[in-house]
C-alpha cells in the first residue's frame, strides 16, 4: 500500500505542475496580446476598439484607460498622438519619444481635439516639434474647445517647439497639475505675429510664449517649468502665459523668458487673476530687466499671495499687477531694475487698486522704488501702499506713496507706519508670536484693532526682523522664536527705527496647558483659554511682574471665545506700580492656592476689562482653597479689584483693601450686572467695600470695614442688594449696607453696624427703594437709623463711585418684614415696618429657653405661621420678630430639642415705639446634660496676709444642666474661701482650695501660699510675731553678753 501511495502522489504533483505551466503560458500570451503596436513606433495597452492608427497618427476615439510606450528597438518616432472623442481619456505616457518636422496636425506630437485628457507621466517622455506646438489642445481650426487637462504621475515630460508654443492649451476646461514634471521650451522666430501687449508705440509686436493656457492653470502638485531660450530675441517674450488666470496651491511653476517669466491676462484688462496659496512660483525675466514693461511676474488684473514661495526677478519690475497686489503670507522675493513690487498700475479704484501686505516674509528691491502703488510712468499717479503685517525687507526703504496701516473711518486720516528693524534674533527662523505696544500679531491682520499680521513671518539670515508699524515714542516690541521670548524698544535711527532685541528672563513661572506663555516687558501673557498656573521661581520671594489674561483688543473680534481662562495662583507675591493681573475681554477664573498677595503702588491690583457685546463674555470669578490678598497704596484712588462687568466669588479667601477708593468694584454700564458671592470668605476695607450695580450674597462670608473722612459704604450698589444666604458682617462709620435700589434679605446670618461720634448719616441698612426681610438672621445698628428706606435727596444721598447708571425708579419706599429674625438694635426703623399684608409690624422679642438655638426653628404667634428660614436666636436665646399687634397672643417656637411657648405682652417702649415680648418655656423638661469635669483658672497662687483673689471654675461641658458648685479650704486658719471662689489669706502657710460640682462630684484644686504682710514670706528666725516684748528684751540681753564673752576669749 505504501508504494501505491507514493506512486499516486507523484502522478498528482506532475499533473499540477503541467497545468500550472499551461496557465502561466496562457497568461503571458494574453498579456502580450493587450500591448499592440500601432504604426511604426508606438505600442498601446488598452482596448483596441478605443483607438485607430492611420498615416502616422495614433488616434484615441473612445474614452478609457490607455498606456502608450515605444515599440521595441524604436528610440524615437515621428508618429503623433491625437485624442478625439467623447468622455475622459486616461492616458499614460511611458517614456514616449516623438520628434516631428511637419506643419499642422501631423507636426503636433500630442494633440487633444475633443474630450478630456487625464495624463499620467511614467518614465521620461520627450515631445518635440520643429514647426508647431509639441502639446496642443484645441479644435481643428486652432481655436478653443471644451477639453480639460489633468496631469499626474511621477515621470517627466519635456516639450520643445522650434517655432511656436511648446505647450498650448486652448481647452476651456482648464489645466490641472497634480503630479509629474513638465518642462516646456521654445525658440523665437521673427514675424510670429501673435497679438501681444504694445511695448513701444509703432513697434512691430512679436510675442513668443513657451506655455500658453487659454483657461485657468491650476497647480496642485508636480512641476511645470517653461522657458524661451534661443533664437533672435523680440521685444517681448513670455515663458508661461495664462490668459484667464492662475492658481497655485502646490507643486512648482517656473517661467524664464526675456520679457516675462510668468504672466496672466488678455491685454485688454480682463481676467488674469493670479492666486498663490502654496507651492513654489518662479518668474524670471532674464537679461531684459532694463526694458520698460518687462517683469518677472506680470499680471493684468490682481495678484493675491496667501502662501508658498514666490520669486520674481530680472525685470524692469519684479512683481507687477495692474490692479490689486495683496500679500497675506508666504515667502516673496521680488527684485526689479526699477521697482521691486508694483501694484495698481492701471488703478480703476484708488481705494482698492493698490499694494497691501498683511503677512509673509517679503524682500522687495528696486533701484528707484522698493515698493510702488500706482502708475509710475512719465507722470506718476500714486494710489496707496498698505503695510499691515509681515516681515518686509526693503532695499533702502524706498516706498511710494508713504506706507500706511489703515484709514480711520471717522476722520479719514491715513495712519502712517515706520520701518522698524529688529536685530539680535535667531537667523532664518519663524516668528511664533509678535508683540507691538500691548497688542499681539495674528495670521489675519487687523491694524484698526492693533493686530499686526504675522502669517509666515520669518527673520532673515542676519537674525533681523523688519516690520512697518505705527509707533509711539520708544515703542516696545517683543517676539517669540523657538520658544524663547525677546524684547526691545524701537529707537529712531538713520533710516527708520531700530530695536536691539534681548532675551526676556522672568521672575515668575507662568505655564499654560495650551502651550507657551510669552513674557515681554515684565508681563506674562496667557493667550488661550484653558488652565494655567503662576508661581514664583525658586529663590524669588517677590516680583514686580504682571500677568495679562487674553489679548488686548480695541474692539473684540466677532469670533472671540466665551471659554474660561482659568489661572491658578500658587503662592505668588506681586508688588509693583502697575496692575498685577489684567484681564482683557475674556471670562476668567482666578484660583487661589496657598497664600497669594498682589500690591499695587499706583494702579489696581486686579483689573478685568470687558468690551464685547457678547452676552456670555462678562465674568471675573474667584475660587480655590487658598488666600488672595489685593491692596492698593493708601494715597492712590484705585480700586483693589475692578471688573467692568460681573464678579463672582465661589470659594477661597479674598481680601481687598483700598484706603482711598473701592475694595471690590463691578464698574459696569449694564444694569443687570452684579457682584455675586456663592461661597468663600470675602474681606473688604476701603472708602467703599463691596460695590457694584447689584450685590447678591448666596453663601460664604463677607466681612469688612470702611475708612475715610467722608461718607463711606461697606456693601453698596447702584441697584439692588439680595442676601439669600451666607453671612455679612460689616462695620461702617457711615453706611454699613446701602442700595440705590431695593434690598431683600431672605436668608443667611448678618451683622450690620454703623456708628460714629457725630451720629450724622449713620445707617445700618439703607435703601432708596424698598427693604424686604423674609428670612435669615439680621442684627442691624445705626446711630442715625438702624434701617431707613427713602427717596434719595441731595442733602442725604447714598455715596457712590464710578459712572452714574441710568435705571428705572426703585418704586415705593416701604419696609416689609414677614420672616426671619431682625433685630434693629435701637428700633429706629423708618418708615414704620409692615407685614406682607401691609399691617403695621412691631418689634417683638421672644426668649426661647435658656441657651442659643442654632437653627431649624418653627413657630406660630396666634394664628400666624412664622417664616423662620435661617433664623437663629442670639446668645441670650432671643428671637427678634416684627409682628402686627401681638399683645396677648400665644407664641410657640419649636427647636430640634423641644417646644417652647408663652404669651406675648407689651414691653417698655424703645425709642418711643411700642415693643412686645415673651419668655417662652418648654412644655417638657429640657434634656439633662451631665457634668463631665471642672477646671480652675489657676492651679497655684501666692497671697499676702489680708489680701484676696478669686478663682474661676469652668464646668465641662459648657451647656451642662446643673452647674452648681461648692468651695472648701484645707486649712481655713491659713486661707479661707467663700461660695463665689474668693480666697482670703489669713496666716502664713499653705492651704489647698478645692471646688466640687454638685452633679457628679467632680473636683479641681489650687494650692495657695500665704506670705507675711510687708515681708518677703514665711519667717523662721529667733523673733516671731508671737514673741512678747519682754521676752525679746531678754533674748537681746543674752545675745549681747555672749558677744562680750567671745571678745574676751580672743
Amino acid at each position: 500500500m505504501k508504494k501505491i501511495h507514493v506512486f499516486l502522489t507523484t502522478i498528482l504533483a506532475f499533473l499540477l505542475l503541467t497545468a500550472g505551466g499551461s496557465i502561466m503560458v496562457k497568461a503571458e500570451e494574453a498579456a502580450a496580446s493587450s500591448a499592440i503596436q500601432a504604426g511604426k513606433g508606438l505600442v498601446v495597452e488598452g482596448s483596441p476598439e478605443g483607438y485607430t492608427y492611420e498615416k502616422g497618427t495614433l488616434c484615441f476615439i473612445k474614452g478609457g484607460s490607455y498606456t502608450v510606450s515605444m515599440a521595441p528597438d524604436t528610440p524615437v518616432t515621428t508618429d503623433v498622438i491625437m485624442v478625439k472623442g467623447d468622455g475622459n481619456f486616461a492616458l499614460t505616457l511611458n517614456s514616449v519619444q516623438i520628434a516631428t518636422d511637419s506643419e499642422g496636425q501631423q507636426g503636433m506630437p500630442l494633440y487633444v481635439q475633443q474630450g478630456d485628457l487625464s495624463l499620467t507621466l511614467a518614465g521620461s517622455s520627450n515631445l518635440k516639434s520643429e514647426k508647431t506646438s509639441a502639446l496642443f489642445i484645441g479644435d481643428e481650426g486652432g481655436g478653443t474647445n471644451a477639453s480639460k487637462l489633468t496631469v499626474a504621475g511621477s515621470g517627466t515630460l519635456t516639450l520643445r517647439s522650434g517655432s511656436s508654443f511648446a505647450f498650448e492649451n486652448l481647452g476651456l476646461g482648464g489645466t490641472f497639475m497634480e503630479g509629474g514634471q513638465i518642462h516646456a521650451s521654445n525658440a523665437i522666430v521673427d514675424g510670429q505675429g501673435i497679438k501681444a501687449i504694445a511695448i513701444q508705440a509703432g513697434a512691430k509686436e512679436v510675442y513668443a510664449i513657451s506655455a500658453h493656457f487659454a483657461e485657468k492653470l491650476t497647480m496642485n502638485g508636480g512641476s511645470l517649468t517653461a522657458e524661451v531660450d534661443n533664437g533672435e530675441t523680440p521685444i517681448y517674450a513670455g515663458a508661461v502665459y495664462c490668459y484667464n488666470g492662475l492658481e497655485v496651491n502646490g507643486g512648482t511653476l517656473s517661467g524664464k523668458a526675456p520679457g516675462a517669466g510668468i504672466s496672466t491676462g488678455d491685454g485688454e484688462g480682463k481676467g488674469g487673476a493670479c492666486v498663490i496659496n502654496g507651492g513654489t512660483v518662479i518668474g524670471d525675466a532674464v537679461e531684459r530687466g532694463v526694458s520698460y514693461g518687462t517683469s518677472g511676474i506680470s499680471v493684468i488684473g490682481n495678484i493675491t499671495i496667501n502662501g508658498g514661495s514666490v520669486t520674481a526677478k530680472n525685470g524692469y519690475v519684479g512683481l507687477d499687477a495692474t490692479n490689486i497686489l495683496a500679500i497675506n503670507g508666504g515667502q516673496v522675493n521680488a527684485s526689479g531694475a526699477q521697482v521691486g513690487i508694483h501694484g495698481g498700475a492701471c488703478a480703476k479704484d484708488k481705494e482698492k487698486d493698490n499694494v497691501t501686505i498683511t503677512g509673509g516674509t517679503v524682500y522687495a528691491l528696486g533701484d528707484k522704488y522698493d515698493i510702488y502703488g500706482g502708475d509710475f510712468g512719465s507722470v506718476e499717479i500714486p494710489t496707496r501702499v498698505y503695510l499691515k503685517g509681515g516681515s518686509i525687507f526693503t532695499g533702502s526703504n524706498k516706498i511710494k506713496p508713504e506706507p500706511i496701516s489703515y484709514v480711520d473711518e471717522d476722520s479719514g486720516a491715513e495712519i502712517k507706519v515706520e520701518r522698524v528693524v529688529m536685530s539680535g534674533l535667531p537667523a532664518d527662523s519663524s516668528v511664533f508670536l509678535f508683540f507691538k505696544v500691548g497688542y499681539f500679531g495674528e495670521d489675519k491682520a487687523d491694524p484698526e484693532n492693533g493686530v499686526y499680521g504675522i502669517r509666515d513671518m520669518d527673520t532673515n539670515d542676519k537674525g533681523q526682523l523688519c516690520v512697518y508699524a505705527s509707533l509711539l515714542e520708544r515703542s516696545p516690541f517683543g517676539v517669540t522664536i523657538n520658544g524663547t521670548d525677546y524684547e526691545g524698544v524701537a529707537v529712531k535711527g538713520s533710516n527708520g527705527y531700530e530695536a536691539k532685541m534681548e532675551e526676556s528672563i522672568p521672575e515668575m513661572a507662568v505655564t499654560s496647558e495650551n502651550g507657551h506663555t510669552p513674557f515681554y516687558f515684565k508681563t506674562h501673557y496667557i493667550l488661550e483659554p484653558g488652565n494655567s498656573t503662576a508661581s514664583m521661581r525658586e529663590g524669588q520671594n517677590e516680583t514686580d511682574e504682571k500677568i495679562m489674561v487674553g489679548k488686548t483688543y480695541i474692539a473684540p473680534p466677532d469670533d472671540i471665545t466665551a471659554d474660561y481662562y482659568r489661572l491658578t495662583l500658587d503662592n505668588i507675591k506681586i508688588h509693583s506700580e502697575n496692575i498685577g493681573i489684567q484681564v482683557n475681554n475674556h471670562n476668567t477664573e482666578l484660583i487661589a492656592r496657598g497664600d497669594n498677595s498682589i500690591v499695587s503702588d499706583d494702579d489696581h491690583a486686579i483689573f478685568a476689562g470687558f468690551i464685547s457685546d457678547s452676552g456670555d463674555i462678562d465674568t471675573l470669578a474667584f475660587s480655590g482653597s487658598g488666600r488672595l490678598s489685593c491692596e492698593v497704596a493708601p494715597d492712590k484712588r484705585y480700586g483693589a479689584i475692578i471688573s467692568m462687568r460681573n464678579i463672582v466669588v465661589n470659594s477661597g479667601t479674598i481680601t481687598a483693601h483700598s484706603a482711598s477708593s473701592t475694595a471690590i468694584f463691578s464698574e459696569s454700564q449694564n444694569p443687570e450686572d452684579s457682584i455675586t458671592v456663592n461661597g468663600g470668605d470675602v474681606n473688604v476695607k476701603g472708602s467703599f467695600g463691596l460695590y457694584g450695580n447689584n450685590i447678591t450674597i448666596n453663601g460664604g462670608k463677607v466681612t469688612g470695614t470702611d475708612e475715610g473722612d467722608t461718607e463711606t459704604l461697606v456693601v453698596g450698589s447702584k441697584g439692588d442688594i439680595s442676601f439669600n444666604g451666607g453671612s455679612v458682617d460689616v462695620k461702617s462709620g457711615s453706611y454699613a449696607v446701602g442700595a440705590n435700589g431695593n434690598i431683600t434679605i431672605s436668608g443667611g446670618t448678618h451683622h450690620l453696624l454703623a456708628e460714629n461720634d457725630n451720629n450724622q448719616y449713620v445707617y445700618g441698612l439703607y435703601a432708596n427703594g424698598s427693604i424686604h426681610v423674609n428670612g435669615g438672621t439680621t442684627w442691624v445698628s445705626g446711630n442715625t437709623n438702624d434701617i431707613l428706606a427713602e427717596t434719595a435727596i441731595q442733602e442725604r444721598a447714598l455715596p457712590s463711585t464710578g459712572k452714574t447708571l441710568e435705571r428705572a425708579a426703585a418704586g415705593e419706599h416701604i419696609i416689609t418684614v414677614d420672616g426671619g429674625s431682625l433685630n434693629a438694635v435701637h428700633n429706629t426703623v423708618a418708615p414704620e415696618p409692615v407685614d406682607a399684608a401691609g399691617a403695621r409690624a412691631y418689634k417683638t422679642t421672644l426668649t426661647v429657653g435658656t441657651a442659643a438655638n442654632t437653627g431649624s426653628l418653627e413657630g406660630k404667634v396666634g394664628e400666624k405661621t412664622l417664616n423662620l428660614k435661617d433664623a437663629l436666636t442670639d446668645d441670650a436665646a432671643n428671637l427678634y420678630l416684627y409682628l402686627p399687634e401681638p399683645e396677648g397672643q400665644k407664641a410657640v417656637i419649636a427647636t430640634t430639642a423641644a417646644s417652647y411657648s408663652g404669651t406675648v405682652r407689651e414691653l417698655e417702649a424703645q425709642n418711643r415705639l411700642r415693643t412686645f415680648g415673651a419668655v417662652l418655656v418648654s412644655d417638657k423638661p429640657e434634656p439633662v446634660v451631665h457634668v463631665t469635669g471642672v477646671r480652675l483658672d489657676k492651679t497655684s497662687a501666692e497671697l499676702t496676709q489680708g489680701k484676696s483673689l478669686t478663682l474661676t471654675a469652668a464646668i465641662e461641658p459648657a451647656n451642662a444642666t446643673n452647674k452648681k458648685i461648692s468651695w472648701k479650704s484645707s486649712d481655713s486658719k491659713i486661707a479661707k474661701v467663700d461660695n463665689q471662689g474668693k480666697v482670703t489669706g489669713i496666716a502664713v502657710g499653705k492651704a489647698t482650695i478645692t471646688v466640687t460640682t454638685e452633679d457628679g462630684g467632680k473636683t479641681a484644686s489650687a494650692v495657695i501660699t500665704v506670705k507675711k504682710a510687708g515681708g518677703d514670706g514665711p519667717h523662721t528666725g529667733i523673733l516671731s510675731e508671737q514673741t512678747s516684748v519682754p521676752a525679746a528684751l531678754i533674748l537681746l540681753a543674752g545675745f549681747t553678753a555672749l558677744t562680750a564673752v567671745a571678745a574676751r576669749r580672743r
